[in-house]
């Protein structure tokens, strides 16, 4: 050490002793005013309040420096009514060294130790490969003397909230956090903001976006509902090099947003627009003609008609418009010729769609997976692509026959759950003809215990006979008698008659090749698992299901005195409001 800094450590100390920590300041005190609030002590050499660097705001804490040690023992001793300044107790103590020279490991707040032994291993590749000696660090951690690399590696386990805040501790904490920020290529807001003020912002997401400076990939805003209509303009001007956006329930989003959005995010490969009821099929169709790569797209819950699905690009692969009630016929047809790579497609509770779409569906030569899902007008089947891999007509009740399907050689998949008017044996003999079927779930059908036994010698990999009350320990002992060790199999029994502790010792002598053991809520082998436990999800028990309810006789109007007593579903309602504004649509479509 020179001579030089020994001396400028020497005065450095001396006026410590000068010198007083004062904390729990008020925010309208001023440093003119502290410093005269301490002369009665003594004569006041300066005082000083910490401000943040930002934005100008007091930190709420300070110092003071005397002209001799005298002030300060006569303020330390002083009583709690002589250190009251506007209404505020301030605490006050001895000031100790800067952080910058004194603070150690035991100093530092212990969350950002636990985030840096998190990046521990990142820390040591980056040790290696650097000038840095970490035998500076074996016996004590000065976090100040920590090189940019390692404090980029302890800032990646924060997230956006956090790194943020990082900004405002120094100024180069600042400049670490700013090159972490760009070397984001993710962001995910969700539950980010949410417990905070007004929440995520426009104004946030513009301020966060810029720091990355064009570099951002991924981009998650799914449940930010504080987010308004100048988000998507936000996103277009500042991510070009954006493939995979989610805006999920962002309901504030219009035709003007996306159009701004589509020219400014060429790239997108996966787009989320569920939940955005305000956008037509006007400025989607500017959205799509501009979306060149768009291979998935998730347009679930919105009011299009469909006259924008002709401008998809070719190279379109998968394709969500599950509960768009809007949607007519015959843009599908645009679709097929539009999209020839589509391979999944997700029609489900679109209820102006009928059985008149399945030979349109059937000139969809890539398509593998179709979900068409509680469609009650959907009354016949009459043809799937046969490339079909994946297959769910869960609660469609209108269908009686499902022949067609035994020519599906590659379906690997299906979902028959709550068909009531498809017969069990018929259903049965339909899932043995298919040979590659794997996963099969009857939830809430007529099955019984002699249509499961058929399914013995099967390739099955999953059964779902939930809520199918014939089901009982014989079929399911038949299938364990037969099942090849080699094989997993998965049966899903809850809601049935099979009683759990009988068919566990029943087990033990019909399979005993399998070597069950009994759980919570399962019996399982190496080769099998029974749940105890109902699959049924809630979509399926709604309280508008005659297989629930049978007998609607004991709704009486009078337990009903005004709309806050009962939840009802409101989509009817939002179609109506909105077929006024589609109008033009609906005649461009006929």
């Amino acid at each position: 050490m020179s001579s030089k800094s020994s001396s400028s450590l020497s005065e450095n100390n001396e006026n410590l002793k000068q010198k007083i920590f004062v904390g729990n300041i008020s925010y309208r005190v001023k440093r003119h005013q502290l410093q005269n609030f301490f002369q009665k002590f003594g004569k006041v050499k300066k005082a000083f309040i910490a401000h943040d660097h930002l934005k100008g705001w007091s930190k709420g804490f300070g110092f003071v420096e005397f002209q001799n040690t005298e002030g300060v023992d006569k303020a330390l001793n002083a009583t709690e009514e002589e250190l009251y300044l506007d209404q505020r107790l301030m605490r006050i103590s001895r000031a100790h060294p800067s952080w910058k020279d004194d603070l150690t490991v035991n100093d530092f707040p212990i969350g950002v130790f636990e985030i840096a032994g998190k990046a521990e291993e990142s820390c040591s590749s980056v040790l290696s490969s650097s000038s840095w000696d970490a035998d500076h660090v074996a016996e004590e951690c000065l976090i100040h003397r920590l090189p940019n690399e390692i404090l980029i590696e302890i800032f990646s386990f924060l997230n956006v909230r956090q790194l943020t805040r990082m900004e405002r501790v120094c100024k180069r904490w600042r400049e670490v956090a700013h090159t972490r920020f760009k070397l984001l290529r993710n962001l995910h807001f969700h539950d980010v903001f949410h417990t905070f003020g007004e929440g995520l912002t426009s104004r946030i997401l513009s301020s966060v976006i810029q720091k990355i400076q064009g570099q951002l990939v991924e981009l998650d805003l799914s449940g930010c509902n504080n987010l308004d209509f100048k988000t998507p303009v936000v996103i277009g001007h500042f991510c070009p090099n954006l493939e995979i956006l989610n805006l999920d329930g962002l309901r504030q989003v219009t035709d003007k947003g996306v159009t701004v959005l589509g020219q400014g995010c060429p790239r997108l490969v996966n787009l989320i627009l569920s939940g955005c009821y305000r956008l037509t099929d006007s400025g989607l169709s500017k959205l799509f003609s501009s979306l060149p790569c768009l291979r998935k797209l998730d347009m679930s819950s919105c009011s299009l008609v469909g006259r924008s699905l002709g401008r998809l690009s070719s190279s379109l692969q998968e394709l969500n418009l599950d509960d768009c009630k809007l949607l007519r016929p015959e843009s599908l047809g645009r679709l097929a010729a539009a999209c020839p790579q589509l391979r999944l497609l997700s029609i489900s509770r679109c209820s102006r769609l009928e059985g008149c779409c399945a030979p349109i569906i059937m000139t969809m030569l890539e398509l593998q997976v179709l979900r068409w899902r509680d469609c009650p007008s959907l009354a016949t089947l009459t043809a799937t692509p046969p490339q079909t891999a994946l297959l769910n007509l869960s609660l469609c009740r209108s269908i009686s026959d499902l022949t067609p399907l035994s020519s599906l050689v590659h379906l690997r998949e299906l979902d028959a759950s709550y068909m009531d008017q498809v017969d069990s044996a018929a259903l049965v003999d339909m899932a043995c003809a298919l040979p590659a079927l794997e996963r099969l779930s009857l939830i809430g059908c007529s099955v019984d215990s002699n249509d499961v036994a058929r399914f013995s010698g099967r390739p099955l990999r999953f059964l779902d006979l939930s809520h199918c009350p014939l089901v009982d320990n014989d079929g399911v002992l038949a299938l364990a008698r037969q099942h090849d060790p080699q094989r997993h199999l998965e049966i899903v029994v809850g809601g049935t008659a099979v009683d759990a502790e009988s068919l566990s010792k029943d087990l033990e002598i019909a399979a005993s090749h399998l070597q069950f053991q009994t759980y919570t809520n399962c019996i399982k082998s190496d080769a099998m698992l029974i749940s105890l436990v109902s699959n049924a999800v809630l979509s399926y028990l709604r309280f508008d299901q005659r297989f629930i309810i049978d007998d609607y006789d004991w709704w009486d109007e009078d337990d009903f005195e005004s709309d806050e007593d009962y939840w009802v579903d409101d989509d009817d309602d939002m179609i109506e409001q909105h077929l006024d504004l589609y109008d033009e649509e609906l005649e461009a479509c006929q």
